[in-house]
C-alpha cells in the first residue's frame, strides 16, 4: 500500500516535526509577561474510535503517541471527558451542536440525518465571515447525515478520490490530513478559518503501517493505528507551525467514543455505554500558552465542543444548548454528563440505556440498572445497585434532560449503497427506523445490556461460521440467541439468511414475524420476509412487507429485485423491467 511504502518518509518527517515544534516552542514563548492576541481560527481534530488511555498522556506506556503527547504539555488535558453515545455519527452531531442526542434526534448511524433546524457551530461560523471546511474519513458522516451545514468545504470517502490506498467506505489519516493541507494553501490567510479534520484509522479492521505497528506496545495493532493516526497529527501540526498559523489557531482534539477491546464482554463499541467505549481524549491547546500543561479532573463532555470552539472564534454564544464553553474556563466540582446508547434497542431487542456521569458515580438506566463509583472503581468492575446507593439526583438530571425542547428528527437521504457501507462498518443498525424511541427513564419489559453480555459475541461468533460457509453451526448459535431473546432482530436477520442458505425457508417465517411485531419499520427484516414468503410462492403475502420496505427504503436493492419478480408474475413487465433497470443502475450492472 502506498502509506507502507513511504515508511521511511514517514519516520523521517516524524523526527522533523519534533525537532521543530521543540525549537518552535523555546523561540515562540512570549516574554516579559507579553500575552499573546486571542486566536482567531480554530482546528477541530476529531479521533474516531479512541480511548482515552489508548494515548501515552493518558498511561500507555511505551509512548507511541508523540505528537499528541506534545499537544497536552502545551495545552489543557481533560482526564473525565465523556462521548455523549458509543456512536460515531450521534456523538459528533453533538460536538457540533451542542446538544445531547435525545434532543438532536440523531440517535445511531445510518438512520435519520441532523436536522436543517439545528444551529451547528460551522453555520454560525460561515454567518460570521469565517472560513469553514471539513475532511471527512468515513462514510459515516457522510453529507447526507446533516453535518456539512455550514461548511463551504465538506469532504469524504468519494470513487472519484480512489488512489491505491483508498476504498469507498472510509480513507487513511494520510489522505485525509493530505486533504487539509491543500486547502490550507489555497484558503484567504487575510480571513480566520474553522477547519474540522476526521481521523477514523482506530476503527476496525486494525491494519497500521508496519512501522507503526512495531512502534506500539506489545505490537498492538489498535494501538499502532492510534499511533499512526498521532502522527499524521503531527504533519498536520507542523505545516501550520512552519507557516506560522498555529500562533493565532486554537486546538481542540477530542474523542467520539472509545473501543472496548473484549473488556465488559464487547468486543469493539456501540452497545454498552462503560468507560472503555465512553470516556474520550480531549486537549485544548491555547496559543498564547493558557494553562499550558494543566491537567483537570472534573467532568466534560461531547456537547462542549461547540461552544467551546464558538467562544474561541470570538463567535455569539450557541442559544438553548447542553454543553458550555471551556475556553479558558474552570469547570464545575459538580457537574455531570449525559449519555446513551440505543443501538441494542435498534439491534438486538434490549431495553434502552441512558445514564449520567459525575465525579463521584455513573448511574445506567436500563431494564436493569446499574451503579458505579467513579473514585473508587473507575473501572467499573463492581455495581453498587444491590448495595441501596443514592441514585435519585442521577434519574432527576435523566428526567430535567428529557423535559427539554427537542428537534424534529431530520430525514437521511436513504442511499442503498451508503447504508451498506455504513453496514460493512459494523453498524447492524443503519437503515432501520423507529417511529418513537422511548425516553430513558420509561419502563421497559426488555432484556438489560447487562443481562445479555454475552449476545454479542455469540452472533459474531455465528457470522464468522456463516461467512465460511458453516451454515448448521451458524445456525444452532443464532437459534440459541433467538431463543434467549426472540426480539434480536440482527440474529433472526442472520438466522434467516442460514436457513435460505439450507434451503429450510419456511422456518424463518416466524421468528421474522416476531422480530416485525416489535421493530415494524426494519427495511431488511421486511425485506427477508417478503423474500421468504416469494419463495414459498405465498406471492400475495409477500406484497406487503416488500412494499413496506420500498417506502421506507426505496433503493433497498434486494426489495426492489423481489418486488420486480412479483410484478412479473402479475403480468406488469414494463414495470417490472423499470424496477429491474434501478437495480442495474445501482449495482453498475445494467438491466
Amino acid at each position: 500500500m502506498l502509506r507502507a511504502l513511504r515508511s521511511d518518509l514517514l519516520i523521517q518527517r516524524r523526527a522533523t516535526f519534533v525537532a521543530l515544534a521543540s525549537l518552535v516552542a523555546l523561540g515562540g514563548s512570549c516574554s516579559d509577561g507579553e500575552v499573546e492576541s486571542e486566536p482567531h481560527s480554530a482546528l477541530l481534530i476529531t479521533m474516531d474510535t479512541t480511548r482515552a488511555d489508548a494515548l501515552a498522556c493518558y498511561g500507555v506506556v511505551p509512548n507511541a503517541t508523540d505528537n499528541l503527547n506534545r499537544l497536552a504539555t502545551e495545552g489543557v488535558l481533560y482526564e473525565r471527558a465523556y462521548a455523549v453515545a458509543p456512536i460515531t455519527l450521534p456523538s459528533h452531531s453533538s460536538m457540533m451542536t451542542g446538544l445531547v442526542p435525545l434532543r438532536h434526534g440523531v440517535r445511531v448511524n445510518g438512520v435519520s440525518a441532523l436536522p436543517d433546524a439545528a444551529e451547528t457551530l460551522a453555520e454560525k461560523a460561515n454567518a460570521a465571515g469565517v472560513q469553514t471546511a471539513a475532511f471527512i474519513a468515513a462514510v459515516v458522516l457522510d453529507a447526507s447525515f446533516g453535518l456539512a451545514q455550514g461548511f463551504e468545504t465538506y469532504e469524504g470517502p468519494d470513487p472519484s478520490l480512489q488512489t491505491q490506498s483508498t476504498v469507498y467506505d472510509q480513507r487513511p489519516a494520510e489522505e485525509v490530513v493530505d486533504s487539509a493541507l491543500a486547502w490550507l494553501k489555497e484558503r484567504d490567510p487575510e480571513r480566520p478559518f474553522f477547519l474540522w479534520v476526521h481521523l477514523f484509522d482506530p476503527h476496525t479492521p486494525y491494519a497500521p503501517p508496519a512501522e507503526f505497528l512495531e512502534k506500539a506496545p506489545d505490537k498492538n495493532p489498535y494501538l499502532g493505528e492510534v499511533a499512526y493516526a498521532d502522527y499524521q497529527l503531527g504533519r498536520l501540526l507542523l505545516a501550520l507551525t512552519l507557516d506560522g498559523t498555529l500562533d493565532e489557531t486554537f486546538v481542540m482534539v477530542v474523542g467520539d467514543h472509545g473501543e472496548s477491546m473484549g473488556e465488559h464482554d464487547e468486543s469493539q463499541h456501540v452497545a454498552y455505554c462503560y468507560n472503555t467505549t465512553l470516556r474520550v481524549p480531549m486537549i485544548l491547546r491555547y496559543p498564547d500558552g493558557y494553562s499550558a500543561g494543566k491537567r483537570t479532573g472534573r467532568t466534560a463532555s461531547v456537547v462542549d465542543v461547540a461552544p467551546t470552539l464558538a467562544e474561541a472564534l470570538g463567535l455569539g454564544p450557541l442559544s438553548d444548548i447542553d454543553g458550555q464553553s471551556l475556553f479558558k474556563r474552570e469547570i464545575a466540582p459538580d457537574r455531570g454528563a449525559y449519555f446513551e446508547s440505543y443501538y441494542g434497542y435498534l439491534s438486538y431487542g434490549w431495553s434502552p440505556l441512558a445514564g449520567w456521569v459525575d465525579r463521584t458515580g455513573k448511574y445506567l438506566h436500563s431494564s436493569e440498572p446499574e451503579f458505579y463509583d467513579m473514585r473508587k472503581d473507575p473501572l467499573e468492575t463492581r455495581d453498587l445497585m444491590g448495595t441501596g446507593p443514592d441514585v435519585e439526583r442521577y434519574r432527576a438530571a435523566l428526567d430535567r434532560i428529557s423535559q427539554r425542547p427537542r428537534l424534529e428528527p431530520g430525514v437521511a437521504a436513504r442511499d442503498a449503497e451508503l447504508l451498506e457501507k455504513i453496514q460493512n462498518l459494523g453498524y447492524a443498525a443503519a437503515g432501520s427506523v423507529e417511529e418513537t424511541l422511548p425516553d430513558p427513564l420509561d419502563p421497559s419489559d426488555r432484556p438489560s445490556p447487562k443481562s445479555r453480555a454475552r449476545e454479542q459475541w455469540e452472533l459474531q461468533n455465528a457470522m464468522f461460521h456463516a461467512a465460511q460457509g458453516r451454515y448448521e453451526e451458524a445456525l444452532a448459535k443464532l437459534r440459541e440467541i433467538y431463543a434467549a431473546n426472540p426480539f434480536n432482530a440482527e440474529a433472526v436477520d442472520h438466522m434467516t439468511a442460514c436457513l435460505m442458505r439450507l434451503q429450510r425457508v419456511e422456518e424463518a417465517i416466524e421468528p421474522l414475524r416476531s422480530v416485525l411485531s416489535r421493530s415494524p419499520n426494519r427495511p431488511d427484516t421486511l425485506t427477508y420476509l417478503g423474500v421468504c414468503l416469494l419463495l414459498l410462492e405465498r406471492h400475495e403475502e409477500a406484497r406487503e412487507p416488500l412494499a413496506r420496505a420500498l417506502e421506507i427504503q426505496p433503493d433497498h436493492l434486494q426489495a426492489l429485485a423481489a418486488m420486480s419478480q412479483l410484478l412479473e408474475l402479475d403480468g406488469k413487465t414494463e414495470e417490472a423491467r423499470q424496477l429491474r433497470e434501478r437495480v442495474g443502475q445501482k449495482t453498475g450492472q445494467g438491466s
